[in-house]
């Protein structure tokens, strides 16, 4: 997500220094993930564990009605973490960390259970891995063939994602109709599934030494913001 871009324009100077070179067939693209198989088993392990503490808060957590400022505070305490997440840290520090925002997250999102049907969330989400999935392994096919998102275009992205927040915000205070709600949502879908398709080729393209927090972060703000958009275009 946005924190990839963060981390290669101040800690990293380029995105291929001291990785791996790009793969020009399915052969070399399948000798890379064996290549990366241990660090890849890590971040998909982590990112297995932060998902499953957020849904785990979030469904034992009552649906309680909280004040604006309440909100407001939760979310300012996750930024911070985003961004403190994002500095090149030891990982024993970084995993509870990781878990800690794992439990704001579904406290923020157990919020939602106050003004959703139970079953639309189940639905979104079952609807969020399944788009994951196939991003995933779209994002393999492109580089089986030769084509990457390059650092640049995830620079795009990260301003596209500033523009869709400043008018989402703009939003808040103009008082929208649902229908340009939706279209945000929709704005946002695509941009954070292009996301999860930049994500995968930085993560087999880019050595993290051993970072796997780092990588797994990037997947994990990717699920979450596709499950809010997928939620909001199919809430009512």
């Amino acid at each position: 997500m946005a924190n990839s871009v963060l981390y290669n324009r101040f800690f990293n100077s380029s995105l291929f220094h001291g990785g791996t070179k790009k793969t020009k067939s399915f052969n070399s693209l399948i000798s890379l993930i064996n290549d990366k198989k241990g660090f890849l088993l890590l971040v998909f392990a982590n990112l297995i564990v932060q998902l499953g503490i957020t849904y785990y808060t979030f469904m034992k957590t009552p649906a309680t009605k909280v004040t604006s400022m309440q909100r407001f505070g939760i979310i300012l305490l996750m930024f911070i973490m985003i961004f403190v997440l994002i500095f090149p840290l030891p990982s024993w520090i970084k995993f509870p960390l990781f878990c800690l925002f794992s439990v704001l997250q579904g406290l923020f999102l157990s919020m939602l259970k106050t003004h959703i049907d139970q079953n639309m969330i189940q639905l979104a989400l079952s609807g969020t891995m399944s788009i994951f999935v196939f991003l995933f392994t779209f994002a393999l096919v492109l580089m089986g063939f030769g084509v990457y998102l390059s650092n640049a275009f995830g620079i795009f992205l990260f301003w596209a994602l500033l523009l869709l927040i400043l008018f989402e915000v703009i939003s808040i205070f103009a008082g929208t109709m649902n229908l340009m709600r939706k279209g945000f949502a929709l704005i946002g879908l695509l941009i954070f599934s292009l996301y999860v398709i930049y994500d995968t080729h930085t993560i087999l393209q880019r050595n993290y030494f051993g970072d796997f927090i780092t990588a797994s972060l990037d997947y994990y703000l990717d699920i979450l913001n596709i499950f809010l958009d997928v939620l909001t275009l199919n809430n009512n």
